[in-house]
């Protein structure tokens, strides 16, 4: 009798220690907010803006050209991301024509 009580107590006590870290929130550092994954991608953008120019040596014709299909390439793929809406692009594309 004395048994059983012992052995229920202790897989009530194994019970409330396998859902209590079940139910435990797992820690969520590596998620970054959707203003971080903006500018990370603005970014990006950026710096293959930047790469790609700088091998073109100052020759202005051939920047003028690879900027344009840049940009468009880089319009492209913002309409298709989720983040950004119609202005948001516009403003990021001005940004990066400027560059």
């Amino acid at each position: 009798m004395q048994e059983e009580i012992i052995i229920s107590v202790i897989g009530i006590i194994i019970l409330i220690i396998v859902i209590f870290t079940t139910l435990k929130k797992p820690s969520i550092d590596n998620v970054r907010s959707k203003k971080n994954k903006k500018i990370d991608i603005i970014n990006q953008y950026k710096k293959r803006l930047n790469d790609e120019l700088q091998i073109l040596n100052g020759d202005k014709e051939a920047i003028r050209n690879k900027k344009s299909e840049l940009l468009k390439e880089f319009n492209m793929e913002l309409s298709r991301n989720i983040f950004f809406d119609e202005n948001e692009i516009r403003t990021i594309i001005l940004d990066l024509s400027r560059h």
